[in-house]
Formats: C-alpha cells, sequence, structure tokens
C-alpha cells in the first residue's frame, strides 16, 4: 500500500510526459497541487504500490494501482515508472490490483477509463482481464469481466 514516503515517486511518476499525454489534465501538477492531492488521497486503502523484488537488492517500486470507490463501481487508475515500462509490469499490476481489491470489495464493476490514442495502456488492460465497452471520445472504456 502507498504510504507518505511515496510523495515525491508519485511526483515524478505522474509528471511523466508520456503520462500527461494521456492524462485529463495535460498540464505538469505544481508540488503544492499534487502534495494537497496525495495528502487526500494516500490512505486510499485501494491504493497499491507494485515493486520488483531481485535478491539480494532491495524491493524497487515500479508502478502504482488505485481504485477509486464510485457508487456500486469503482475506477481504476494506474501509473508506471518510465523506466520499467514496456516490460509487462503494467499488466501484472493492473490484474495483481483488480484481484486484490475485488477480493476485498466483490461485486463492484471496475471500470478503465483510457485515452484513445494510449495502445499500450489498451494492450495491458485487456491482457489483464478487461474488455472492452465503449467510447466517449477521447475515452475509450474498459470493464474487467
Amino acid at each position: 500500500h502507498v504510504d507518505d514516503s511515496d510523495v515525491f515517486r508519485f511526483f515524478r511518476w505522474w509528471n511523466d510526459q508520456e503520462v500527461l499525454r494521456f492524462t485529463t489534465t495535460p498540464q505538469p501538477l505544481t508540488w503544492e497541487r499534487h502534495l494537497a492531492w496525495f495528502m487526500e488521497n494516500y490512505r486510499n486503502p485501494y491504493w497499491y504500490v507494485g515493486e520488483f523484488a531481485r535478491a539480494p537488492a532491495p524491493p524497487c517500486p515500479f508502478g502504482a494501482v488505485r481504485f477509486d470507490l464510485d457508487g456500486d463501481g469503482s475506477n481504476i487508475s494506474v501509473v508506471v515508472d518510465p523506466w520499467w515500462r514496456g516490460r509487462g509490469l503494467g499488466t501484472e499490476l493492473i490484474a495483481f490490483g483488480t484481484q486484490s481489491f475485488l477480493a476485498d470489495v466483490p461485486k463492484v464493476t471496475v471500470v478503465a477509463r483510457i485515452h484513445h490514442l494510449n495502445a499500450p495502456s489498451v494492450r495491458a488492460f485487456e491482457k489483464a482481464g478487461y474488455r472492452h465497452d465503449h467510447d466517449a471520445l477521447p475515452r475509450r472504456y474498459f470493464v474487467y469481466a
């Protein structure tokens, strides 16, 4: 789970140019805005940090997945460190996070809203068991099946 020591890492991840290309707010976050958002959200029990572990080195965080409950559904949000992208870890993080979340909160529909030009994200969600539901451009909507 996320703790307050992750604030700097998340600031760097969310301000990455590739991430900003596909977010709903494509302007870089200011530190003040990020800190306020992080402090409001980091206690979310459904926010997981993926760590890559290879002995004897300590675990290295590579990304995070967050689930925000919204009525009888939930929105999923995922970010992967730029260095780790393209290695399949995003798919693993999405799959593990979704399974963990649904074990705690069953019978909830999980929805991923993905920018229609973000092909790597679409592939990661499909490989993790999500299926295309509908489009409302610029977003494509996928649900966990």
